[in-house]
């Protein structure tokens, strides 16, 4: 799978991932109102996040932390540093995919069990900062730590079960592809998210 225009640039102006990415992956710039990405902390302010989609801010609000401590999903946080609080996250999971839902193509290359994958549970940005590319940073941030993943652990799919039409459009705008039965989950071969330029 050929990389989509713009998602190499994008991954490589996602900000610094040197702790657990292996040596041969670019850094960028540092941005000065919104931090990097980072793993959600014990005191990090969630007041008044709201992306618009009860569901998200609650998921946040309400089980972002408690996953985080069960280790049942992990979330990563962007923070402006003007309003001192949370203003994008995604959150990462384990996850499976039965064998007859991968692209027919890949199928006789694959094993006769379920496909390992991660699960990109849950990507939303603050309604008061949507539009400044927050969420394509968050989605690239989430690419780079899943090919982190699974290099130690092996993964094949990075996968999404969009919440809604456009954003099953705005995933398929950085390469990823609707799995046979379902046009609103995506998948990304984890092998494509390019790393190294």
């Amino acid at each position: 799978m050929s990389s989509p225009r713009g998602l190499k640039s994008r991954l490589s102006r996602t900000k610094r991932y040197e702790s657990y990415l292996p040596a041969h992956v670019p850094s960028s710039a540092v941005l000065t109102r919104f931090r990097a990405a980072q793993p959600l902390g014990s005191d990090d302010c969630l007041d008044g996040f709201d992306c618009g989609v009860v569901s998200l801010n609650s998921w946040l609000i309400e089980h972002a932390r408690e996953g985080g401590e069960i280790g049942t999903a992990r979330s990563f946080v962007i923070i402006d540093s003007e309003q001192q609080r949370v203003v994008g996250y995604h959150a990462l999971a384990a996850f499976s995919v039965r064998r007859s839902l991968m692209p027919t193509t890949e199928r006789s290359k694959l094993p006769r069990y379920p496909v390992p994958a991660v699960l990109l549970c849950r990507l939303a940005v603050d309604l008061s900062v949507q539009g400044r590319g927050l969420g394509a940073d968050l989605l690239a941030d989430a690419m780079l730590r899943t090919a982190a993943a699974a290099a130690v652990i092996g993964a094949h799919s990075m996968i999404v079960h969009a919440i809604s039409d456009s954003a099953a459009a705005f995933y398929r705008r950085f390469g990823f592809e609707p799995l046979p039965d379902d046009p609103r989950t995506l998948r990304f071969a984890i092998a494509a998210i390019p790393l190294s330029r």
